[in-house]
């Protein structure tokens, strides 16, 4: 779980240490005010990713491929009280990790040079290698 908060780590001491103080202030408060979320990102960021498991799932039956298997689901249908925690893990241990590198330090110093889908594209060139 470190090795996947280092880059975290480093974009946040990155930030601390080249940022202004209205930069880190600025940060801090997007970390923690959701209600600027639209709700249509919010159902998007919640539906998002199964609408698209699902789409994988039919995909490949239609094509005929191998299902996998379904334990994880059968485990949680038999005791449910384990999707929270599923569900949190899942959330630190996925996006909120990286997305304290890519939005508390490069993305906004990118925008700075490009507009926004230009510095996305650059970020998303930068990120790919890592994440391959």
């Amino acid at each position: 779980m470190l090795g996947g908060a280092a880059p975290s780590i480093v974009g946040v001491l990155l930030l601390y240490c080249f940022a202004s103080a209205t930069e880190r202030r600025d940060f801090g408060a997007r970390l923690v005010r959701f209600r600027n979320i639209q709700q249509v990102w919010c159902a998007l960021i919640l539906l998002g990713f199964p609408a698209v498991a699902l789409l994988g799932l039919a995909a490949n039956a239609w094509l005929g491929g191998a299902q996998p298997g379904y334990k994880g689901l059968q485990l949680v249908a038999a005791q449910p009280q384990l999707l929270i925690p599923l569900i949190v893990q899942g959330l630190v241990t996925g996006p909120l990790l990286e997305e304290l590198r890519w939005r508390g330090f490069a993305l906004d110093r990118l925008t700075r040079r490009w507009r926004l889908l230009a510095a996305s594209l650059v970020l998303g060139i930068i990120w790919w290698p890592w994440e391959a």
